[in-house]
């Protein structure tokens, strides 16, 4: 199985995950857990988060999709595969 933590919402949504992961204030393997919802915190960071699963997706599929996302587009929305 392939799980996967969408991220989306206003201006950079996907670019307020990333930081805070980087920081490790959060993973996506705890959100993905949560099934999906809204994240918000006091400094006023807010995304959307769904938990998608698939069955078994090849590693260079994902890695091609990524490459061809409009990077503008990233800033907002994004996925992240989440490994056991």
């Amino acid at each position: 199985m392939t799980k996967i933590l969408y991220v989306s919402g206003d201006d950079y949504a996907a670019l307020t995950f990333d930081r805070l992961a980087e920081n490790g204030l959060l993973s996506a393997g705890e959100l993905w857990a949560t099934g999906g919802g809204e994240y918000t915190d006091d400094d006023e960071n807010y995304f959307e988060y769904k938990a998608l699963e698939f069955g078994d997706v090849d590693p260079k599929f994902i890695e091609w999709v990524l490459s061809i996302q409009d990077y503008d587009e990233s800033k907002h929305s994004g996925f992240y595969v989440v490994e056991d």
